[in-house]
């Protein structure tokens, strides 16, 4: 199957080259990014690298999400609401092999346009300060590969596990929703884990978020929190920042430990869609 898989990925690689949309979308986070840390690292506030560099990966993080979703929605849904996925398992393939290949094109894409984004911006920073932290910009590339796999991982799942790119694309941005910007975590999950460890009346909004959780922040938040692809991220970013040099923060929560369970379970965003999407796939009616 890793032959084939690999076949597939080659041919799907090709297509994606050609995507004006999915390049369109990059050179979006590319045109938001480039211009927001330069202002920044310029900012006379900003003095020190260190400053400017802690704050690297938020728009990643912000935009990592909608950019995978743009790239991997129409992955396998494209093709099999199209009726060309029935073409190209009528060759000596099968269903696994088409979506490993997917996943794979995909994610090495995504990987090119996300790492390729952070060394500009590192770029950004040399020739604004003439330096970087080398230790942080490697845990940080680290951290941005693991995040993007995981949108690239999540959103291929979700193209094999529905029928139609509209299902796809609905669903994928839900997720991001819900795990992001409109704070949607915090309000449901963390809330209902708080009433049933807390008690009823529990109030999620005295915990502060991950980065500043107050110092009787109970433990089980602080790895709830995390379960979150974005929020697990900017945590671990932040632990990042103080690597070599631990803030009070830091020492006090030993972020260590809470945020390699958080990259572990960045790293299950990617892995689990794809076996639940691989599951469905296997036993859909193709039509």
């Amino acid at each position: 199957m890793t032959a084939r898989a690999l076949t597939i990925a080659r041919k799907d690689l090709t297509d994606l080259s050609r995507s004006k949309l999915l390049w369109g979308a990059a050179l979006v986070m590319l045109a938001v990014s480039v211009p927001q840390t330069h202002d920044r690292a310029t900012d006379s506030w900003n003095v020190l690298v260190d400053s400017t560099q802690d704050q690297l990966l938020v728009p990643f993080v912000l935009f990592g999400g909608p950019v995978a979703i743009v790239a991997a929605y129409a992955a396998v849904a494209g093709e099999r609401e199209s009726g060309s996925l029935r073409v190209l398992l009528s060759f000596p393939t099968d269903r696994g092999a088409v979506l490993l290949g997917k996943a794979l094109s995909r994610t090495v894409v995504l990987l090119a346009v996300s790492l390729g984004t952070y060394l500009v911006l590192g770029g950004v920073l040399i020739q604004a300060y003439g330096t970087l932290d080398g230790v942080e910009c490697l845990l940080d590339a680290g951290l941005l590969a693991a995040y993007t796999f995981a949108w690239a991982g999540l959103s291929v799942g979700v193209s094999a596990a529905v029928a139609t790119k509209v299902r796809a694309v609905t669903l994928l941005f839900g997720l991001y929703l819900f795990t992001g910007p409109l704070n949607l975590w915090r309000a449901t999950v963390v809330r209902a884990v708080g009433t049933v460890v807390e008690g009823p009346g529990f109030d999620p909004s005295r915990l502060n978020g991950l980065t500043n959780a107050s110092p009787d922040a109970p433990e089980w938040y602080l790895y709830v929190g995390r379960l979150n692809p974005v929020q697990a991220t900017l945590a671990a970013t932040d632990w990042t920042s103080h690597v070599l040099t631990a803030s009070r923060w830091s020492a006090r929560h030993e972020t260590l430990a809470h945020n390699a369970f958080g990259l572990v379970a960045v790293v299950a965003w990617g892995l689990v869609p794809l076996a639940i999407g691989y599951w469905r796939f296997s036993g859909a009616d193709l039509g």
